[in-house]
């Protein structure tokens, strides 16, 4: 539900329904669904400037994958990309870094077999080296990003967000 949302182009529609995957994530103590849940809501939060609320479901989700011990696991990469931006957004370019250092850990297993949250994390990481000054790893990215929509080319709105990237990047 909530991917296609995002990939229709309306993030707040996405937001809610997130929001309930949250309580339901909650409730049955599901953590991989409460990372996914918690880091879309982290980046629909930033794209529209709330960094306060990115912040409070960025620090929500990492405390449960940490205390669950699911740092590494795909379902925590959107999670991880979106620590990336609120750490920057809250000018900790070193707690940024460290928090890329995770996300790049995690790319080979961000495939188009995830395509979306995948892209997501990749979209995350490119603005996050505008940001820092790493052009050489944004076009690496932004490699990825075409291989992902080579393999899925029906995605929306994250085709034009690809495209809005890689004319940022150059």
């Amino acid at each position: 539900g909530g991917f296609a949302t995002i990939a229709a182009g309306t993030p707040e529609a996405a937001d809610a329904q997130f929001a309930e995957a949250i309580t339901v994530a909650e409730a049955r103590r599901a953590i991989p669904g409460l990372s996914i849940a918690l880091g879309e809501r982290a980046l629909i939060a930033l794209g529209r400037g709330d960094v306060a609320a990115a912040t409070r479901h960025v620090e929500s989700g990492l405390a449960a994958v940490r205390d669950a011990g699911m740092d590494e696991f795909v379902a925590s990469m959107t999670l991880h990309a979106a620590a990336t931006r609120v750490a920057l957004a809250n000018g900790s370019p070193s707690e940024a870094r460290l928090a890329d250092a995770r996300v790049n850990s995690m790319r080979p297993i961000a495939t188009a077999a995830f395509p979306i949250p995948s892209l997501q994390m990749r979209f995350a990481t490119i603005r996050a080296c505008i940001v820092l000054g790493e052009a050489s790893a944004a076009r690496t990215l932004l490699l990825e990003v075409k291989d992902i929509l080579r393999q899925c080319p029906a995605l929306g709105v994250l085709v034009d967000e690809a495209a809005e990237l890689d004319r940022a990047v150059e």
